[in-house]
């Protein structure tokens, strides 16, 4: 099944108002250049961004919090919630995408250890004896995306992006490996926001002092897991906002524990 066609013919059927052939970045900066546009986010005081209720369902937990960027994608990943034929499932490294689960024997145990940790109905991840059997396989799998991360970087000038929380974990074992003048982390944290037509954005909050990413020669986003996309998807983004405004090309790497086949083969 070609999916991105079937999405196509489901865009046919909708409302102009819910078509949306690319996301839309809001930040303060570009805010004022959408002035026939209802707002999607509402320009603070302060220079943040706050949600427009009227878009978000009643109960929504985000509808109160500040953002530095907001990233709205309305229903376009909609075609990436279909399941994927096993025909077309990867089995194997492709030029652009390295499964170390299919090469190290090392990784294949400890994906293992892990897959029978997270099903077995007499672990709890609240215990702290077994949380602690599953990060340390986990961290031995960080550490071997690392060091092949490490290889992969050499002298470059590197800014590697690990959003919060799940990245957080990330950064505590690989910046012990990945040193260096060159190598310089950018911090951030994003929110899965949920729209009431269904449509999907995120919105992320920067920390303070982050390295120039257009400064880097080659960038890095490195999260715990790739499951739903959505973060590495905005992360993308928001890097190719920054450096087409500057006139800057970069090559990006993206590195995760685990991702499911239809973001890894439509997308990274």
């Amino acid at each position: 099944m070609d999916h991105a066609k079937t999405w196509q013919k489901e865009r046919q059927k909708m409302s102009p108002e819910k078509i949306m052939d690319k996301p839309n970045i809001f930040t303060a900066k570009n805010l004022l250049e959408r002035p026939n546009e209802i707002p999607t986010v509402i320009l603070q005081p302060n220079g943040k961004l706050k949600l427009n209720p009227d878009i978000l369902p009643p109960d929504s937990e985000q509808k109160d919090m500040e953002f530095d960027m907001v990233v709205d994608f309305g229903l376009t990943l909609k075609h990436l919630q279909e399941p994927v034929p096993v025909n077309e499932r990867i089995i194997s490294n492709q030029p652009h995408l390295t499964i170390l689960g299919l090469r190290d024997p090392d990784v294949i145990s400890q994906m293992s250890k892990i897959t029978e940790i997270a099903n077995d109905p007499a672990k709890n991840p609240d215990n702290p004896q077994d949380r602690k059997e599953y990060r340390n396989n986990l961290k031995q799998i960080y550490q071997k995306i690392a060091y092949a991360l490490k290889e992969k970087i050499g002298d470059d000038e590197t800014a590697i992006l690990a959003p919060k929380n799940g990245g957080k974990f990330v950064k505590e074992i690989a910046e012990k490996i990945l040193t260096g003048e060159n190598i310089q982390w950018f911090g951030y944290r994003m929110s899965r926001i949920q729209k009431k037509d269904g449509g999907l954005m995120v919105g992320t909050i920067f920390d303070e002092n982050n390295p120039d990413l257009s400064k880097a020669k080659k960038l890095v986003f490195f999260d715990d897991c790739m499951a739903s996309f959505i973060s590495c998807k905005a992360t993308l983004e928001m890097i190719k906002s920054d450096l087409v405004e500057k006139g800057v090309e970069i090559n990006t790497d993206c590195c995760f524990s685990r991702c499911t086949t239809q973001y890894a083969g439509n997308h990274v």
